[in-house]
């Protein structure tokens, strides 16, 4: 920062014109004549090389004034601004006013008025801000260690965006005496501006422990990979605390440590801290896609830790920030009201629209391209007969193709998905080099490895092999991951998928399509799509990027356009779903509720209370909340010290995601199965990992799923052997209602409908046996009348059950039942059998190449290392 004591009258005069520059209002700028860079290339030659020698002068200036204030710590050299005479006055002053210009001109090509207006102002755009001289873009001066910068060059990063400067220049941010909120296009550069603080905390404070956090196992799997890529060569550690992977919070503090997690490991973290009073270990918690703190599924648990940390690390009585304590860095997509979010994290918030590849996106109707501003006709396709979508789709993909490019088609449904790649297979000519560029191997050695990797008879091999597949999350996690990677390195160039590749999933799509605007029964919000198109030419992958959205009706085309800048629905918050009482119970066991004034203070602490007015009801239902909790033996008050706490089964719950309704019914059944257990077969286990019943009022169950069919057990039923139906004895089911199933009638009572449950549990539990037996998932699905995916949904509810469970039996002392529990949970993960457990525990080993190893005589991980080569297995 420049002293402005003594400052000369060029000095004055350059910051004055800045800062008019800065404050001049959108309106104003427009109403100026716009810098045409086209056309000012077309200029004469001697014009040309007077505006190259007068930028080529600034930059010059610019580096030595960075070169002098870092080497001789001086904040403002005197000897510098003797050097800049008027000439150099004119020549910075006209290159700061003509990149700004330009950018401004990209900026308003790509965004309609009206949805810039609906943003707000809630924080400057640096593509609408003057370049300063002394603004700093390499990386070596943000401190950014040499092999951190060779890795980022290997990218293509070699500097510092405008944006990315002016947003880690706001005043306290890379001191870390402030949080911060930041908001960029999709290929923006968001990653680069956390990754740069993260280093700073750990330079500053060695030892400590970092937390970044992120919505979904596949973007901690690919944040995770990339991070050690950057911090390799450094005292530092990364634990992958997702999927299963990572264990206990590290137990000393030698190294920095960084910890990747999901926002439900980050939760568990956050309460283990409070607990053990360690949260001073953590110096900086970055959450990326935080605008999902929305999202039915994960949001509530995301604004859960986050109460947590913003109530311990802040005096919420004063509204103040503990400046010594750990900074909290939140990425988002752009929502209407994110100064909300902001505020209630104590936040400096910066918004950008800027983008560093150009992105054109367009709505298609019936034959016809429309661009979404002008809703004028700007292409018309080939085919033009009526219903001929799919025809439109292969030829926009195929002249994609013929490009060296590739593309990304997201449908409404996953059996959409494989339909429209089973037809452009044979539509379209997807021809793939045997030599791919930039890669070691062949075409063909990459898809051996698949191969190998997935099995010979795998379903999603053909598609690898001709280039054109799908990916949803139907498919085993070897096939995602073999699918994702193929689309990766160039073996598959057009690739059908659902939009659970639209959340950060990095990949190379020159064009993103939209089959429809509807993802199963969800119509899409701007917000959808504009994080789908944005998949479309990110930074470092492709060079333009171009996006088509396919509008069913003329009639719709208005919508559908002002969906694709509009602006996304306004914030909100999920925790209202999870209820206050696991709001109130975890706040209790992490030791921030004890006494009854903490409880209203740390409800205001929440995002709902934050984007609502706090009122008496709210803090009755807390209140309410502590009393169920005190009854169900989770929380105990004490009358003579007047404090909440937590019972030894309280802590035990709090550490996971189960619904607490569930608790008193899993004590039951666990309880009940010890007496008598079966384990001759992994079946009476597995029932117990099954979600129970939860009871209303009259004892009827209100989870039940009235929708799943039970035909295919009534026809296996006289099929089980004498083992399975003193299984099904046990855990209570009738033969007589079986009999019921087998007519299709109806259930009339209550105790039809536990019944019914009762038969679901089971249902579930015979198929899960044979996944953990290794049969095959097409035989499963063919055997017990069930899809694919609902397999596969079942085996992640099974095994993420089963921790909640084993928490359980540890609490109350069952450690037969714990270690049980937990050896079968990692066969429920992995969906194999025993004896090759921890080979699959290896990254990229699946089990058919954990199987094919161990028929090959390597039955370890150390094993492998004897070896050589996992390929040298066939």
């Amino acid at each position: 920062m420049r002293d402005t004591v003594g400052e000369n009258d060029e000095n004055a005069r350059r910051r004055a014109a800045n800062e008019a520059f800065s404050s001049e209002s959108r309106d104003e700028r427009l109403k100026r004549p716009r810098v045409d860079v086209a056309a000012s290339r077309d200029d004469g030659s001697a014009e040309r090389s007077d505006d190259r020698a007068r930028s080529d002068r600034v930059r010059g200036l610019t580096q030595d004034s960075a070169r002098f204030s870092r080497h001789s710590g001086a904040k403002t050299p005197e000897r510098l601004e003797t050097l800049l005479d008027d000439v150099d006055d004119e020549a910075l002053a006209e290159v700061a006013a003509r990149l700004s210009a330009e950018r401004s001109a990209r900026s308003r090509s790509r965004t309609t008025d009206d949805a810039r207006a609906s943003r707000g102002n809630e924080a400057s755009t640096s593509i609408e801000r003057p370049v300063t001289a002394t603004g700093r873009r390499d990386l070596e001066f943000w401190g950014v260690p040499e092999s951190a910068r060779e890795a980022l060059a290997a990218k293509g990063v070699r500097e510092l965006y405008p944006w990315q400067m002016e947003c880690l220049s706001l005043p306290g941010v890379m001191e870390g005496r402030v949080n911060l909120l930041y908001s960029a296009p999709t290929s923006g550069g968001k990653s680069l501006v956390a990754d740069l603080l993260l280093m700073r905390r750990f330079r500053e404070r060695p030892g400590s422990v970092a937390m970044f956090v992120l919505p979904f196992v596949a973007l901690c799997e690919e944040r995770a990979d990339s991070l050690e890529n950057l911090f390799a060569g450094t005292e530092f550690r990364l634990r992958r605390m997702y999927g299963g992977r990572g264990g206990a919070f590290p137990s000393d503090s030698k190294m920095n440590t960084l910890l990747v997690l999901t926002p439900e490991r980050a939760n568990q973290v956050t309460s283990r801290l409070l607990e053990e009073n360690r949260l001073h270990e953590l110096s900086a918690v970055i959450v990326d896609e935080l605008h999902l703190i929305q999202d039915d599924d994960r949001g509530a648990t995301m604004e859960l830790f986050l109460t947590k940390l913003v109530y311990a690390i802040g005096n919420t009585r004063g509204g103040t920030r503990d400046q010594r304590s750990m900074q909290i860095i939140g990425m988002s997509a752009s929502i209407p009201n994110l100064k909300a979010l902001a505020d209630w994290l104590f936040a400096r918030l910066y918004v950008t629209n800027f983008r560093p590849i150009r992105l054109e996106v367009c709505v298609k109707v019936g034959c016809e391209i429309f661009h979404p501003a002008t809703k004028h006709v700007i292409r018309t396709m080939l085919n033009k007969s009526p219903n001929s979508d799919n025809a439109h789709i292969a030829e926009l993909a195929q002249e994609t193709i013929d490009e060296d490019g590739s593309v990304l088609v997201f449908c409404s449904t996953r059996a959409a998905c494989k339909t429209l790649a089973d037809q452009l297979r044979n539509m379209m000519q997807c021809t793939v080099p045997r030599q791919i560029h930039n890669a070691t191997l062949s075409r063909d050695e990459i898809v051996v490895g698949y191969e190998t990797a997935l099995g010979a008879k795998s379903d999603v091999l053909p598609y690898i092999k001709d280039g054109v597949a799908f990916h949803h999350a139907g498919l085993s996690r070897e096939e995602n991951e073999a699918v994702a990677d193929a689309y990766k390195r160039g073996v598959i160039r057009v690739l059908c998928c659902t939009s659970t590749l639209a959340t950060g999933v990095n990949l190379p799509a020159r064009r993103v399509i939209l089959r429809d605007t509807n993802m199963g029964w969800k119509k899409l919000n701007a917000r959808d799509i504009q994080q789908m198109t944005g998949r479309a030419g990110r930074a470092g992958l492709d060079t333009s990027g171009s996006a088509i959205i396919f509008c069913p009706k003329l009639a719709e085309l208005d919508n559908v356009c002002a969906l694709v800048d509009g602006p996304s629905d306004e914030l909100t918050s999920a925790v209202a779903e999870v209820g206050m009482r696991r709001i109130m119970l975890e706040a209790v066991a992490a030791g921030l509720v004890k006494i009854p004034t903490d409880v209203q203070d740390y409800v205001k602490c929440t995002l709902l209370s934050a984007l609502n007015d706090f009122d008496e009801s709210v803090r009755q239902t807390a209140i309410d909340a502590l009393r169920w909790c005190q009854k169900n033996a989770l929380l105990v008050w004490n009358v003579t010290a007047y404090l909440w706490s937590a019972s030894a089964l309280g802590n035990a719950v709090a550490g996971g995601m189960m619904p607490l309704d569930q608790v008193q019914p899993i004590i039951r059944d666990v309880k009940t199965a010890r007496e008598d257990l079966v384990l001759s077969t992994p079946l009476h286990l597995l029932y117990l990992l099954t979600a129970p019943p939860v009871l209303d009022d009259e004892g009827a169950p209100v989870n039940l799923n009235k929708f799943r069919t039970l035909d295919a057990l009534a026809v296996l039923w006289s099929n089980l052997n004498a083992e399975q139906l003193r299984i099904a004895e046990k855990v209570g089911i009738d033969e007589r209602y079986v009999q019921r199933l087998r007519s299709n009638k109806r259930d009339i009572t209550i105790a039809h409908q536990l019944q019914r449950f009762a038969c679901q549990r089971f249902h579930v539990a015979l198929f899960l046996t044979d996944l953990i037996q290794e049969v095959p998932i097409e035989s499963i699905t063919s055997k017990y009348g069930v899809r694919a995916f609902d397999v596969l949904e079942e085996q992640k509810s099974c095994a993420r059950f089963a921790s909640y469970v084993a928490a359980i039996c540890g609490t109350l002392g069952w450690g037969d039942m714990e270690g049980l529990i937990t050896r079968i949970s990692d066969r429920i993960t992995a969906g194999a059998q025993e004896e090759i457990l921890e080979l699959t525990k290896i990254p990229y080993i699946g089990i058919h190449r954990a199987r094919a190893l161990y028929t090959g005589g390597i039955t370890t991980p150390k094993a492998i290392v004897t070896l050589g080569s996992v390929d040298k297995i066939a």
